[in-house]
């Protein structure tokens, strides 16, 4: 049976790390943030160098064309961003029958189309939106199971508080914002899986951890993680595949997964970040 593993969380919370780790299991295709296949028109991000990656997600672009000749990019751009962003969970009432039919129609031709260009028996999607999943969840002929991978918060304002990075960055109160509302709709959207369907985990134990974690969620959704067991319990290189998005290191060809452990300074920013959300931690 063909399945969908989707990585919930915020950002700067390992998801892409976690993805690629998973995608190198054999059976097991790793997407990366999967959402934004439509923001870019149906093509990898801009800055993709690897020849492979662009031409595979221009294969199933082409493959989304003849299937849905009708597809509109820039209303389903559109479609996409109404049905899977936060403000879904206070203004649900906009999501129209017509509008989650469109949307399923779409997501389970895109996959349709990914299963059958890389074979897998697994996708993982580690674009990381509680609305998205909530979307998945109602639209998807494929079962889906989910990862919920929390950091310490202290650690994701530090992440966001650095400028040498792709991604934009946050300011302190803006961080801080943003992981507790997120942590909220995160936290609703969990639950909204069926129990044996989902599965809580920290980015910490995924790092100091990686053979008891992944071991953890394969056992959990009956997937076959030996050879990712194996790559980090003999700390070789996890080999990245055709992210189509995510944290900068999907550009890479490999990455070695560091241990280092994380020291947090006890200053008065630090404690604050404490007292307001580790609650979702």
């Amino acid at each position: 049976m063909k399945q969908i593993v989707y990585i919930l969380g915020s950002g700067r919370s390992g998801s892409t790390l976690l993805d690629i780790m998973l995608g190198n299991a054999e059976g097991v295709f790793s997407c990366g943030e999967l959402r934004r296949f439509s923001l870019h028109g149906g093509l990898s991000r801009p800055n993709e160098q690897r020849v492979e990656s662009i031409q595979f997600w221009k294969k199933v672009s082409n493959g989304l064309d003849k299937i849905l000749p009708e597809l509109d990019r820039t209303n389903l751009k559109k479609l996409c961003h109404e049905i899977e962003y936060h403000s879904r969970f206070v203004t649900p009432w906009q999501l129209t029958q017509d509008k989650i039919e469109n949307y399923g129609r779409y997501v389970n031709a895109l996959m349709d189309l990914i299963f059958e260009e890389s074979g897998a028996n697994w996708i993982v999607d580690s674009s990381k939106y509680p609305g998205r999943l909530l979307a998945l969840l109602k639209v998807s002929k494929y079962p889906v199971s989910v990862v919920y991978l929390t950091r310490h918060p202290v650690g994701v304002v530090q992440s966001f508080g650095r400028n040498d990075v792709e991604q934009p960055g946050k300011g302190f109160w803006a961080v801080n914002y943003y992981y507790g509302v997120n942590g909220l709709l995160c936290r609703i959207a969990y639950h909204r899986v069926s129990p044996d369907r989902r599965l809580k985990m920290r980015y910490e134990n995924l790092i100091h951890k990686p053979e008891q974690t992944l071991s953890a969620i394969g056992k959990k959704f009956g997937m076959n993680l030996e050879t990712s067991v194996s790559i980090a319990a003999a700390g070789k290189p996890f080999q990245v595949g055709h992210l189509v998005d995510g944290n900068r290191i999907r550009l890479e060809n490999e990455i070695l997964l560091r241990s280092d452990e994380q020291i947090f300074n006890w200053d008065m920013k630090s404690m604050l970040t404490r007292v307001l959300n580790c609650i979702w931690y």
